[in-house]
């Protein structure tokens, strides 16, 4: 795995996301190479197991404060950040001035790093921790939240690296837990190579290797234990009611949100064209994009076969997020 930092607040130790004896296999010798191309279909046969799946109800604790939705550009937080935060109990950092009031919850705008002016650094998304005044953002955060919700919730993907400060910044505050969203190189058609560069670190960008992706969502999951949990961006499509059922029972305070999935994650037109599901409900977007495409497979443009260091990286990750089946093009 590689080093993604020590939270002094959340031991180290083996949460339950995998059942016993489900160690990832050694790694065998990697290949010289693969072919150009490789057609890879996900379904739900297909699919490992869910690691939310795996979660057990957790007994009696602290209620939470905060939740950070957690992951990378392009892997469904932005609809899902806008979906939970239709909930009764939550309250997300919403832009006040939209149209006839509405919440502008598919928009950069509403994220708290835009709102502290540090969403358009990429420059700075991978700085050390120490680089960004916290305090500052925090102060931010509680400004634009209702506070009178019993769930502060918030989503940035510059966020993805910085679990451990955010737990630093506020767990003082209230509990906090994360919901990290991870996915397969097939979800992306190969948009995200695994051309693995292990000096250039753990970047949040959406076009680093999905090897270094893995290990950062793995690493989450790992340091934080019952206060994290993974949500795989194919389930939301393919077992959306068991998957939403068991994150519903992970946290109570989401409770009601399964019932979402029909509903429209906008309230108003979207800022940011690129978002293909702009105007379509999560039930909708799985309908008439994602399913089609994977049903009728996927090519992937560069499956590289990692090497060395990466190779167990990535070995480790895709076997803990059970993606062992739906990465079929990389061996």
């Amino acid at each position: 795995m590689l080093a993604l930092g020590v939270v002094a607040a959340a031991p180290a130790r083996r949460p339950s996301l995998l059942a016993a004896g489900d160690e990832p296999p050694a790694a065998p010798a990697p290949s010289p190479s693969t072919a150009p191309t490789c057609r890879c279909t996900i379904s739900a046969q297909k699919l490992g197991r869910p690691p939310t799946l795996d979660r057990a109800v957790v007994s009696k604790r602290e209620p939470t404060r905060y939740l950070f939705i957690l992951g990378y550009p392009y892997t469904g937080t932005t609809a899902f950040h806008a979906l939970l935060a239709q909930g009764t109990n939550v309250s997300a950092l919403d832009d006040a001035d939209t149209e006839e009031g509405q919440a502008v919850l598919h928009s950069p705008k509403k994220e708290g790093w835009y709102k502290a002016g540090w969403k358009q650094r990429p420059d700075r998304w991978n700085a050390p921790d120490s680089s960004f005044n916290w305090t500052e953002l925090s102060e931010t955060y509680h400004r634009l939240w209702d506070l009178d919700k019993p769930l502060l919730v918030e989503n940035s993907p510059p966020e993805m690296n910085r679990a451990d400060a955010l737990h630093r910044t506020f767990s003082p505050k209230g509990k906090v837990r994360f919901v990290v969203l991870a996915h397969s190189m097939c979800a992306h058609d190969g948009k995200v190579s695994n051309a693995c560069d292990p000096s250039k670190g753990n970047l949040t960008t959406h076009t680093h290797c999905w090897s270094q992706r893995a290990a950062r969502a793995v690493g989450v999951a790992r340091r934080f234990g019952e206060d994290a949990i993974v949500v795989r961006y194919e389930d939301l499509c393919l077992q959306w009611g068991p998957t939403m059922a068991a994150l519903e029972s992970w946290e109570p305070l989401l409770g009601g949100s399964s019932r979402l999935g029909d509903r429209s994650v906008l309230r108003r037109r979207l800022d940011v064209a690129s978002h293909s599901h702009a105007a379509l409900s999560i039930e909708r977007y799985c309908a008439e994009v994602n399913r089609p495409q994977w049903e009728a497979g996927l090519r992937l443009s560069t499956p590289v076969v990692p090497q060395g260091e990466m190779a167990r990286v990535h070995k480790d990750g895709a076997a803990y997020l059970g993606y062992t089946m739906v990465d079929a093009c990389v061996k």
